[in-house]
């Protein structure tokens, strides 16, 4: 996403109030952190920008969003002083402190960062979806990191941090980092499965249109007010069930699946 989209998305649907205070703040990180670049290439100022853009998924915390847009001041040789002549309140600035106190954290098997976690995590829990939010971005942009690093954060995630996403409820932050990191960590295995998609991609449409189709009409008859979504199980959650249920593709039963929300338990 390019930072213009990402202010775009940032602001959307804000107070005023509210609107101004990101905006000001993306305007003293731009000045500050745009000709400093990432291991991915992109600018520190791109990336606070993606982190909050992606924040905005799934919250309107206008203090989590500011906090991810300029905790990358801290990178700076003056960075502490710099913070604190931001447009950040006090807590927004704690909480730039924690998220960069957490750039390198490491959570896989090797726990030695577990302590560091649990502290962190338990002081305030809002540094927990500020850290996802970081791997969800690292995630997307995994192609532009060097081979070695690009291994370490899949396998990493894929180990970690798909399964706190899962807890978290984040469930669409899980199926993509999954689906991502599973194509680098196991990529003939991935590329595979992908045919396998592929092929039935035709019958899968078929099979949600059709049966959508027969459904909503039987709930408006019934005075039953409806809401319907679906999902295709994703390549990895497809590749873990066929190796821990030892089945093939074409065995798996539940590759589709129909959401539907009703508005109370009598419905």
């Amino acid at each position: 996403m390019t930072a213009p989209a990402a202010s775009t998305r940032i602001i959307d649907r804000r107070s005023p109030a509210s609107s101004r205070h990101l905006q000001d703040v993306s305007v003293f990180a731009r000045k500050h952190l745009s000709d400093i670049r990432r291991h991915s290439s992109e600018s520190y100022f791109e990336h606070g920008q993606s982190i909050a853009a992606a924040l905005r998924e799934v919250s309107a915390d206008t203090t989590l969003i500011a906090a991810a847009i300029a905790h990358d001041i801290l990178v700076l040789p003056q960075g502490k002083a710099i913070l604190q002549q931001s447009p950040l309140t006090s807590e927004e600035q704690a909480l730039a402190a924690g998220m960069h106190r957490l750039r390198h954290l490491h959570i896989d098997e090797n726990t030695k960062d577990l302590d560091r976690v649990i502290r962190s995590f338990s002081h305030d829990s809002r540094l927990l979806l500020l850290r996802m939010a970081h791997r969800l971005i690292d995630v997307r942009r995994l192609q532009e990191f060097p081979p070695a690093r690009r291994r370490q954060i899949a396998r990493e995630t894929l180990h970690m941090y798909t399964a706190i996403a899962g807890r978290l409820g984040f469930h669409r932050w899980r199926y993509e980092m999954e689906d991502i990191c599973f194509s680098i960590v196991q990529p003939k295995h991935a590329a595979a499965l992908a045919e396998e998609f592929a092929h039935m991609s035709a019958v899968d449409t078929i099979c949600i249109d059709r049966t959508t189709a027969f459904l909503l009409p039987k709930f408006r008859e019934a005075g039953i007010s409806a809401e319907m979504s679906h999902r295709i199980k994703g390549l990895y959650s497809t590749y873990r069930k066929m190796v821990v249920k030892r089945r093939k593709f074409h065995e798996l039963t539940d590759r589709l699946a129909l959401r539907i929300v009703v508005p109370s338990l009598e419905d």
